[in-house]
């Protein structure tokens, strides 16, 4: 594959040829990154093998990520990489994947805790806490 130049890096060329090889897919999971607008804002490069690590500004290191699975995978480096850029995604997609089972038990944890502290706290009744603006629902 081929280099990424100065000239090319963080042009819209640089990132559409990534994308449009991915097909506007996370490689991690499958999330379409053009189905809606907060899909499209979610879209997002990523370095296979991490620029930390030295993973170079190359088509073959470069891949299409929403911004969840490229949090998750932030600069894991599993060592030694097979040359085959498929087993490579393999091995990032099901890191990516643990650590997304793992953060999603997580959420599901902090509802039910939210819920119980609403039903048996101080919270019962939620309704008199001034929200701030970023929690209030807009007005279109």
């Amino acid at each position: 594959m081929s280099k990424i130049t100065v000239d090319q890096h963080k042009t819209f060329e640089y990132y559409r040829r990534t994308y449009v090889r991915d097909n506007y897919r996370c490689i991690y999971c499958g999330r379409d990154m053009i189905a809606s607008f907060d899909d499209w804002m979610s879209l997002e490069i990523d370095h296979l093998v991490p620029s930390s690590k030295e993973g170079e500004v190359k088509d073959d290191n470069l891949v299409t990520s929403c911004n969840v699975c490229n949090k998750l995978k932030s600069n894991f480096d599993p060592g030694d990489l097979p040359e085959d850029k498929d087993q490579q995604i393999e091995i990032m997609r099901e890191h990516v994947l643990k650590k997304r089972m793992a953060e999603q038990l997580r959420w599901l944890k902090a509802l039910r805790q939210f819920d119980d502290f609403k039903e048996f706290g101080e919270l019962k009744d939620d309704s008199n806490i001034e929200r701030s603006p970023a929690t209030k629902p807009l007005e279109i």
